[in-house]
């Protein structure tokens, strides 16, 4: 029998059934802790030769966004949670990818609507909001450039999933987890005086499809200060001048 965790890592989400041994663990609740985060951070900014410690914070966020992802799939695939508390969840950063390990991986059934939006209210004011402001605290990074990065990642992750499925019940779900976390989550549970995800998108040529569009990034991410770093495609920094030139020689590497 498939579990929910391995449904999750053939999804291609941020997940391992167990940590590597051989490499630092990074304990969940250590992230509310300022000089622990600190080592974290240096550790990300070594790893990624980041020239300045906000961008390790910007980096580190982005990746940890990748929990709200996993999140709105069991939330709308699954029916189902796991225990997110930052006490259950370990995390490993190979120098690329930010993983998440649950050392309790026994999920739980989420039926109702109240339930799921039980759920989404528990992940933020336990979880990810005091991370994001933590991050914040201690890299200098702001902390709407955080939520910025979770708002594109859920974006990219719904219209993904959307595409993926043909069941009508999954879509209205996606539709109404998407809808409540950008639109009525109350602001106070993000620890702002608005929902720091209710963002209108600017869409943009596909790097690839000249018949699709994708989205333009609310905030840059600072990977181009990393060593051989430049701009992402999606970066809301790039004229139009320099994406469609990336966008050509991007085309052109794919040939």
């Amino acid at each position: 029998m498939i579990t929910i965790l391995q449904t999750c890592i053939q999804n291609n989400f941020p997940v391992v059934l167990e940590t590597d041994h051989q490499k630092p663990v990074i304990q969940g609740e250590c992230l509310l802790d300022q000089s622990e985060l600190y080592r974290v951070l240096q550790d990300v900014q070594d790893s990624l030769k980041a020239t300045t410690f906000f961008a390790a914070g910007s980096l580190f966020g982005k990746r940890y966004a990748g929990l709200s992802g996993i999140v709105f799939f069991l939330l709308t695939h699954q029916t189902s949670m796991l225990d997110v508390s930052l006490n259950n969840i370990q995390l490993q950063f190979d120098g690329k990818q930010l993983n998440f390990h649950f050392k309790d991986s026994r999920a739980y059934t989420i039926t109702t609507r109240k339930q799921h939006e039980d759920a989404i209210k528990r992940i933020l004011e336990e979880n990810i909001t005091p991370v994001f402001q933590s991050i914040a605290d201690v890299s200098g990074i702001p902390v709407q450039t955080l939520w910025s990065h979770m708002a594109f990642k859920l974006y990219q992750i719904k219209h993904s999933l959307m595409g993926q499925t043909l069941d009508h019940s999954i879509k209205k779900a996606m539709e109404e987890d998407y809808v409540f976390l950008t639109k009525e989550a109350n602001p106070t549970w993000f620890g702002l005086d608005r929902n720091p995800l209710d963002i209108e998108f600017v869409p943009i040529p596909h790097a690839y499809d000249d018949d699709k569009k994708t989205i333009q990034r609310h905030r840059c991410c600072f990977h181009y200060l990393t060593e051989g770093g430049r701009c992402c495609y999606t970066c809301p920094s790039m004229s139009d001048v320099e994406r469609e030139e990336r966008r050509k020689e991007l085309k052109r590497k794919q040939v």
